[in-house]
């Protein structure tokens, strides 16, 4: 639905590089899931289209800009991933320590390499895309953004009945 859409505004190309740039950090991230259908293609469609549309208004008359808005994301994600990922929800709980703690260091290598690789791409466009969806699905894994749209990180569940019990 997506990509249709994204085709409709005209910003299809851009959207599948916004959706490539993020998967693999998304994946060993996880984050916040939509409760609804209705939500979740409105969610998806802000997430990648909206991505799209603020990387092309998003202009800096400086290179220096963007190195610092890089060095500021890989700051905040690297924080975010030691407190929170990866963030799972009930319809993907993510309980075995060791699949945890590789999908930790999945995630740190997947962001950095995403944000590298955004330091050196010329079309500030694309490289916008990359450090923005870096940023978005880094905003996804937080206690904030679960709080606000009721989700829970069940690893958290479990341990806590497993302590109880």
């Amino acid at each position: 639905m997506v990509f249709v859409i994204a085709y409709i505004l005209g910003v299809f190309k851009l959207t599948v590089i916004a959706f490539l740039s993020v998967t693999l950090y998304r994946a060993f991230s996880g984050g916040v899931h939509a409760k609804t259908h209705i939500a979740c293609i409105i969610s998806t469609n802000l997430f990648y289209i909206g991505n799209v549309f603020l990387s092309k208004w998003l202009v800096y008359d400086n290179e220096i800009i963007k190195y610092i808005l890089i060095v500021g994301v890989w700051i905040f994600s690297m924080i975010m991933i030691k407190l929170y990922a990866p963030a799972d929800t009930e319809n993907l709980p993510i309980l075995r320590k060791k699949e945890r703690k590789a999908k930790k260091i999945l995630s740190y290598i997947s962001m950095t390499a995403t944000l590298i690789i955004a330091a050196f791409v010329k079309d500030s466009v694309i490289s916008n895309i990359m450090i923005l969806g870096t940023l978005f699905q880094t905003i996804l894994i937080t206690r904030f953004v679960y709080k606000i749209t009721n989700n829970k990180y069940v690893h958290e569940v479990y341990e806590q009945e497993n302590l109880l019990n």
